[in-house]
């Protein structure tokens, strides 16, 4: 019987997807979540303008603040949605960090996949982020929106 040194049995497939770290993963994040908070106050910013200026749209308190919460998850939405769908696959988070969000057979989503995963993060958020915990259970360190939409995020 012949012994084969171990460096002959390591194989390096470039193939192989290098899945996102969970620093990475949770850097971006962070990241993500503060430039989408700076997107939805931008979007209630001409709200508040025009209040101001004596031009309320809305008489009722309770209704304006509605708006303003609804205009601002939009905005949140839109970020989320429009980046993860777009030829760069990834929010400036992600990007920054190097990573891409893609199908399970490494194409770039769909806007109802991101819409998909987008609405599963909010379920998410809801439920104490157990979504995002199971990232540490799966060996392609998957959260729960990327069950929803069919999704991966890896290494660029």
């Amino acid at each position: 019987m012949e012994l084969v040194p171990l460096d002959d049995l390591r194989v390096v497939n470039s193939d192989t997807p290098q899945y996102a770290s969970y620093a990475k993963r949770l850097l971006a994040f962070i990241i993500d979540m503060v430039l989408a908070y700076a997107v939805g106050i931008v979007a209630v910013i001409p709200f508040i303008g025009l209040e101001d200026l004596g031009l309320a749209f809305f008489k009722d308190k309770v209704v304006a603040e509605l708006v303003y919460v609804v205009a601002a998850f939009s905005g949140m939405a839109f970020y989320f949605v429009y980046m993860e769908s777009s030829a760069r696959q990834a929010t400036w988070g992600k990007y920054w960090l190097g990573l891409k969000v893609c199908d399970l057979y490494h194409r770039r989503i769909d806007v109802g996949q991101a819409i998909l995963r987008h609405l599963a993060r909010i379920g998410s958020f809801f439920t104490c982020y157990i979504g995002f915990l199971i990232i540490f259970f799966n060996r392609q360190r998957r959260t729960l929106p990327d069950y929803v939409a069919s999704t991966l995020v890896l290494n660029r």
